[in-house]
C-alpha cells in the first residue's frame, strides 16, 4: 500500500514539473515573438537638397522700373552697343546687373535661350537680359525668387578669369508677356541684399531709405 502511494505521489509530481515547464516554455516563446515583431523605430534622414544646375551658357534676367531701368539703359549702351560682350565686358555687366538687384522686381535665371526675349507679368519697365558664355560650367541658382542667391551665381561669373569668360549678350527688352520665353518671377524682397518691405504697402524699399518710394509713407524704424 506504501508502495502505491509512492508511485501515485511521484506520478503528480512529474506530471506538475512537466506542466510547469511547459507554460514557461509558451510564455517564453510569446515573449520573443512580440519582441520580433516590434522593430525598433528609426528617424528618417532629412533630405539634402538638390544642387542648383550648372550651365556654361548662364542667362539673366532682371526686371526694373522708373530710375533703375534708366541707369540700365546707360549701361548697356555703354557697354554692349551693337549688344555683344567681349570678357572684359561681360565682367562689368554682371557688376553691374549685381548692383540692380536691390531694385529688381522680377527674375530669371537658367541656360541662355536661342532668342532673348522675356515673359514678363507686369507691363512696363525693361527687363535687362545678360547672357554669357564660359569655358567651364558654373552654378546657377535653385529659386529664382532669392535675390541673395542670384547675386551669388553673378558674383561667381564676375570672379571668373579672362581665360574662361568667352562673351556674350546684353539687351534691353521690353517687359511685357512673351509667349513661349522664360517667365519671370516676383523677387522674394525679404531676402533681397540691403532691402526690406515698406511697413504700410509692403512694397519693396532700399534699407536706407526714410520713406517708401511707392507710397510715400515715413519709415518707421
Amino acid at each position: 500500500m506504501s508502495v502505491l502511494v509512492l508511485l501515485c505521489v511521484g506520478f503528480a509530481l512529474a506530471v506538475g514539473v512537466l506542466g510547469i515547464g511547459a507554460f514557461l516554455l509558451m510564455r517564453h516563446g510569446s515573449s520573443s515573438g512580440s519582441r520580433e515583431g516590434v522593430l525598433p523605430s528609426v528617424a528618417a534622414a532629412p533630405a539634402l537638397p538638390p544642387p542648383p544646375p550648372v550651365s556654361r551658357e548662364p542667362a539673366f534676367f532682371l526686371r526694373l522700373e522708373g530710375e533703375s531701368a534708366e541707369l540700365m539703359r546707360a549701361a548697356a549702351a555703354r557697354l554692349a552697343p551693337d549688344g555683344t560682350l567681349t570678357d572684359a565686358t561681360m565682367r562689368d555687366a554682371a557688376l553691374e546687373l549685381m548692383r540692380a538687384i536691390v531694385d529688381a522686381t522680377h527674375a530669371w535665371v537658367g541656360p541662355a535661350p536661342r532668342q532673348l526675349a522675356a515673359d514678363s507679368p507686369m507691363a512696363g519697365g525693361v527687363v535687362v537680359a545678360l547672357t554669357a558664355r564660359v569655358a567651364r560650367p558654373i552654378d546657377t541658382v535653385l529659386d529664382d525668387s532669392q535675390g541673395i542667391h542670384l547675386r551669388t551665381a553673378l558674383s561667381t561669373l564676375a570672379s571668373l578669369p579672362d581665360s574662361e569668360l568667352l562673351g556674350g549678350r546684353l539687351a534691353i527688352l521690353p517687359s511685357e508677356p512673351q509667349q513661349g520665353a522664360p517667365t519671370l518671377v516676383p523677387l522674394d524682397a525679404g531676402a533681397l541684399p540691403h532691402s526690406r518691405l515698406c511697413t504700410y504697402c509692403r512694397a519693396p524699399m532700399r534699407i536706407w531709405e526714410t520713406r517708401c518710394p511707392t507710397c510715400g509713407a515715413a519709415s518707421d524704424e
